[in-house]
């Protein structure tokens, strides 16, 4: 994985393919990073409609001269044209690429850039994202059309197409870039580290805790992890809280706060890791208080990700699709006995729920299902969920 800066945040791309011969390499983007048209509209006069050469998502988003332009925002000097009438450098993916990088319908999934690129799809095309806020995003033509093919919200590559002025589809741009050249920090996404001891199988003693790495900061520093399984199972809420009070579901007061940064934080780590441990300042519950509020900020040592460092650092669906170690398991398997039912282990986040209808007193909370974020979150803060901590550590031992 490569991260570079983009329009104005960093944007994570897949390195797809290396040419050695030629000293060159693919990125893919992992992220949507705005939503558009494929075509003007001055172009729906004609039945060929518009080819990608001259598209809005190549003249506008990618390859124009606009400020917001992605090509406004890097150096040529580490590009590779692509090729096309205009000798353009970014494109997106056509169906034998989408299949060739992205194989499985999992891996074929996207979900906007940034929240405003999400807040755009859905006020001006309110749908375009679903509930897990996966979005759908265009293939690449060869020749014109009033429809262009597209991969849908379930990772399915569309090739009857959608109305090419339909304004809510995803962009996925690629690009071809000189392996020497380029300047990008290499995030080490997808590696992993032992950190620490926890026990995480019943009657056995704490054993190696391994932690998954999702980045790093641009001198190499500091590393942003979360626990590979999730590692235990209890209510994220402060134990009495109940109904609509919105202590019970503040993570300044939760349970699952106290837990992380009082008895996980000392019986974890011995006294050395705690020293790599470093204290972040997070934001929690914006839909609670202002955003950036002093009410709204905690520095914690440990704590969960939100929505926005799910969608952000773990893009992929094998990053998300964590399982549990055995004990959580089988805690999970004792509540289903004790409720009745078949109880989903639901990795909790430190949102509550964003759903219209959770405005000032509902308890859900958003989670991640078998891997996919729900929108509408999920149980009343008492119940309880798995937890899946996430640090940022130092990388010095």
């Amino acid at each position: 994985m490569l991260e570079r800066s983009s329009v104005s945040v960093p944007v994570l791309w897949k390195v797809a393919e290396v040419d050695e011969e030629n000293g060159r390499m693919l990125l893919l983007s992992l992220h949507g990073i705005r939503h558009s048209s494929y075509c003007p509209a001055d172009s729906l006069e004609y039945p060929e409609g518009c080819t990608f050469e001259g598209s809005s998502i190549d003249a506008d988003v990618l390859n124009g001269l606009e400020t917001d332009s992605l090509m406004q925002s890097v150096s040529e000097d580490e590009l590779l044209p692509s090729g096309g009438e205009n000798g353009m450098y970014f494109f997106i993916p056509d169906e034998k690429e989408a299949l060739k990088y992205f194989p499985s319908p999992e891996d074929r999934l996207l979900y906007p850039l940034t929240a405003s690129a999400a807040e755009g799809a859905r006020t001006v095309y309110r749908g375009d994202l679903d509930s897990r806020n996966y979005g759908w995003w265009w293939l690449r033509t060869t020749g014109g059309a009033e429809k262009a093919p597209f991969v849908d919200f379930q990772g399915k590559v569309r090739r009857e197409g959608a109305w090419a002025f339909h304004g809510g589809g995803m962009v996925r741009p690629g690009i071809w870039v000189k392996t020497r050249a380029f300047t990008g920090v290499k995030s080490p996404h997808g590696s992993t580290l032992l950190l620490g001891r926890w026990q995480l199988e019943s009657g056995k003693p704490p054993a190696p805790v391994r932690w998954r790495v999702l980045a790093e900061d641009r001198d190499g520093r500091r590393l942003l992890v979360i626990a590979d399984r999730g590692l235990e199972f209890m209510p994220f809420a402060v134990s009495g809280g109940e109904g609509d009070d919105p202590e019970a579901w503040d993570w300044r007061t939760s349970a699952a706060r106290a837990f992380l940064n009082g008895d996980f934080l000392r019986k974890a780590f011995s006294p050395a890791e705690r020293k790599r441990i470093l204290k972040t300042r997070i934001a929690s519950n914006p839909m609670i208080f202002a955003p950036g509020s002093s009410r709204s900020l905690t520095e914690d040592w440990i704590f969960l990700p939100d929505q926005s460092m799910v969608m952000r650092y773990m893009p992929e669906y094998g990053a998300r699709n964590a399982g549990t170690t055995p004990l959580v398991a089988e805690k999970i398997k004792r509540h289903s006995a004790s409720v009745g039912y078949d109880y989903s282990p639901l990795v909790v986040l430190r949102d509550r729920s964003t759903g219209l209808e959770c405005y000032d007193g509902c308890t859900v909370m958003q989670h991640m299902e078998n891997g996919h974020l729900s929108a509408e979150g999920s149980r009343s803060a008492m119940e309880p969920f798995v937890i899946r901590p996430a640090m940022w550590i130092s990388s010095q031992e």
